[in-house]
């Protein structure tokens, strides 16, 4: 369903309650009766004070902010570009030296002992060969989850980690 359609549908309640509303004034007599002798000396024997229902002059505002809200929503959305988003990163050369650059030391080291053993390895061993604590590797392969170059699966005791396909380098 196309973005337009609910501000489109906003615009044209809008217009419909904008049309219909001298339908909708139904205006009726209130006279205030302390007030009758005094008026009707100024204004002449015929004055009658009109006053608005307040319900029908809050459908009337509520008609109108639907036009308003339908016209700016249809015009962000044609004046507006839809920004195209990229589900899965682009695989490139570049890819894997530019995010191995923005790595930690420590980030980069786990990465390294990853790509050594061809992309899959236990938490375990990764924590003892990296020289890290199990806090540390644990917090190491979140970040790095949370950025989607490695994944964890749980695994017996411990979690299986495997590289992420796209973050792996072309073999040359």
């Amino acid at each position: 369903m196309n973005k337009s359609y609910p501000f489109l549908f906003l615009l044209i309640a809008g217009i419909i309650g904008i049309l219909l509303f001298p339908f909708f004034l139904a205006p009726f007599h209130l006279i205030n009766p302390s007030m009758r002798g005094v008026m009707e000396r100024m204004m002449g024997s015929s004055y009658e004070t009109i006053a608005l229902n307040p319900l029908m002059l809050e459908l009337s505002l509520g008609f109108l902010a639907l036009l308003i809200i339908g016209i700016f929503g249809l015009v962000y959305f044609m004046i507006l570009p839809e920004i195209p988003s990229h589900s899965e990163p682009l695989k490139s050369e570049k890819t894997y030296g530019v995010v191995l650059n923005i790595l930690t030391k420590e980030e980069r080291k786990v990465v390294e002992l990853l790509l050594a053993h061809n992309g899959v390895y236990l938490q375990k061993y990764i924590a003892k060969e990296a020289e890290l604590s199990r806090l540390k590797t644990h917090r190491i392969i979140k970040r790095l989850a949370d950025r989607g170059i490695v994944t964890a699966q749980s695994k017996g005791n411990t979690r299986e980690i495997k590289l992420a396909e796209w973050f792996k380098p072309s073999p040359d």
